[in-house]
């Protein structure tokens, strides 16, 4: 594995999400959901942003769950044990939100599955 970007690791093919990704790409949040471990993390660029409100949903759309997890200083937030079993079929992230301190939306839209 390298560093890139100064943020995130790659590899085996693989380049995970920067905040310059975010910013070139005009993103405030950006999640991913790995079923097969159970762990979702992603990045939020909003600097008031305490928590990031998800849902997960199947591929055909169909809703799974909802949640919330923490944001750190530097925008990331993760989380394991999100559904509380490992999934056999693939899950996505969906209609991510920006929560302020008082858990209002400050930013958010309706993500496309990565």
């Amino acid at each position: 594995m390298k560093r890139t970007k100064g943020l995130f690791w790659e590899g085996t093919g693989r380049e995970y999400f920067t905040r310059a990704y975010l910013e070139e790409y005009d993103q405030i949040i950006l999640a991913r959901y790995y079923w097969n471990r159970d762990f979702l993390f992603g990045i939020c660029r909003e600097a008031d942003a305490k928590e990031v409100s998800f849902e997960l949903i199947d591929p055909e759309g169909n809703f799974l769950m909802e949640g919330k997890l923490p944001v750190r200083e530097d925008g990331i937030f993760f989380g394991a044990n999100i559904r509380g079993a490992i999934l056999d079929e693939s899950a996505y992230p969906y209609h991510l939100r920006a929560l302020d301190a008082e858990g209002n939306v400050i930013a958010g839209e309706v993500e496309d599955a990565l």
